[in-house]
């Protein structure tokens, strides 16, 4: 039995950017998720260094009680466990059964990076810098879920290709699964 993985599927490898008239995932999700980590956690570690030397607790009662704000610690939160059942899907029920090292880099660049943002936005919240005080979030978050935001709708260049897509083979895969579950 051999026992390696490979970072990209068969036949293609990092350098092979486009394939079959589309962009290849694996360059694909290592590129945005690195962007994206290193972005938050170099200039994200810069802002939270800045509010810890020069920033001053806030008191309770400014604080507005913000449902918007539980929302979207709520899918800031949800994001990572995404990634984590993507991941358990795509070893077991989607495509080719397969987990390479690219969907492992993102899967934990991914866990790594939404709760630390979650963190710097709790930060922001409850310290304010010497200035004027701020009306919304912080330059390094913004750039955070734009980078977020644009990787993710990046499979629209893609549209066309089968492979930037979940499909599931047969439903006898399914049940042939399930019928063991049953069975054991």
């Amino acid at each position: 039995m051999n026992a390696t993985m490979t970072f990209c599927p068969p036949n293609i490898t990092f350098t092979d950017i486009w394939v079959n008239h589309g962009m290849s995932k694996c360059f694909m999700d290592t590129i945005s998720i690195a962007i994206i980590s290193s972005y938050l956690l170099i200039f994200g570690t810069i802002q939270l260094w800045m509010y810890q030397k020069y920033g001053t607790e806030t008191t309770v009662t400014l604080l507005s009680r913000n449902k918007l704000y539980n929302v979207q610690k709520f899918f800031l939160y949800f994001v990572p466990i995404l990634s984590i059942v993507r991941i358990i899907l795509q070893g077991t029920i989607l495509d080719d059964n397969k987990i390479y090292g690219y969907m492992i880099l993102t899967t934990v660049l991914t866990i790594i990076v939404y709760p630390y943002s979650i963190y710097i936005l709790k930060v922001e919240r409850h310290k304010l810098l010497p200035s004027v005080p701020p009306q919304g979030h912080g330059l390094v978050l913004l750039g955070f879920w734009t980078l977020a935001f644009v990787a993710e709708n990046l499979v629209f260049v893609n549209i066309g290709k089968l492979e930037w897509w979940f499909h599931l083979n047969t439903y006898q895969k399914i049940n042939k699964k399930r019928y063991k579950q049953y069975c054991a």
